[in-house]
């Protein structure tokens, strides 16, 4: 048990989560924003968003490995499409 508890404690003490905004619009507000995770010393973008100037979420797109998932919100934040894509070839495509 003491030996899955370090194990676990490791992994998180060396891995962390960082946001950063690449693009504002011209009165400041955020436009779009890269998440990273730093894990020993790797850095891996794992999202990319696309903002509303009301700070939803315009698009969306979460990366993993070969797959990744692109999302679609009108301004009023409610969702319009998702779109799946492995090894970057479309695969599925879900309307709302």
């Amino acid at each position: 048990m003491k030996k899955v508890f370090i194990l676990c404690f490791l992994f998180s003490c060396n891995s962390k989560q960082i946001s950063e905004v690449i693009v504002f619009y011209p009165t400041g507000e955020p436009k779009i924003v890269q998440y990273k995770t730093i894990f020993w010393g790797d850095t891996v973008l794992v999202k990319k968003q696309e903002l509303y100037r009301n700070g939803n979420i315009k698009f969306q797109t979460e990366f993993d490995k070969n797959l990744s998932k692109c999302s679609t919100y009108l301004e009023s934040g409610q969702i319009v499409e998702e779109k799946y894509f492995n090894n970057n070839q479309l695969d599925t495509i879900i309307t709302y």
